[in-house]
Order: C-alpha cells, then structure tokens, then sequence
C-alpha cells in the first residue's frame, strides 16, 4: 500500500511488477479508500526503459493531483493485463512530444 499523497517513481532506474503468478496490488493505506488517495505511478524520460514493468498488476484508488494512476511521461514502460481504477483523475496519463 502507497501512503497518502506518495507517488512512486523509478527515477533513473526501473520498476519491475511482474505478477504473473500472483496478481499484484498497488492501492490506497487509507481505510476506507477513495479516489485521488495517493498519486500513482509515474515513468518519466529518466526511467530505464528495458527495466519498468506493469504485469498484472491491479492499481487502484490514485490519481491525486491529476497526475492519473500511471503516468507516461516521454517513456516506454511495458504495461500489460493490468486492472487500473478508481482513479481520482485518470486511469493513465500520457505526456510528452
């Protein structure tokens, strides 16, 4: 569970999340939880490309600060069979040129 108002942020490296065994829950630590709890997770020109993935992963209950569930900034994650919701703003959010 991400605390309130945290993003997490690879920077210059990555974020694996492969649950392809178990699925894999990033959700709110507020009980009960709402929409825009916490920021999301968030991939920006920085991040190591090869080393960020989204493999069924279910993310819920973020997107305070508009900044959506997921947020793509001028990168390439690999995000597949996810269940992103309850967003306070957007599911995903891509930006960039």
């Amino acid at each position: 569970m991400a605390d309130e108002g945290q993003v997490l942020d690879p920077g210059d490296g990555g974020l694996v999340a492969d649950g392809i065994c178990d699925r894999i829950t990033f959700t709110s630590g507020v009980n009960p939880p709402a929409p825009g709890d916490w920021l999301g997770i968030a991939f920006y020109p920085s991040s190591s490309d090869p080393d960020c993935r989204l493999r069924n992963c279910r993310i819920d209950y973020a997107g305070g600060n508009d900044s959506g569930n997921v947020a793509i900034v001028d990168a390439l994650p690999d995000i597949r069979a996810d269940s992103i919701g309850w967003s306070g703003s957007w599911g995903i959010f891509l930006g960039g040129v």
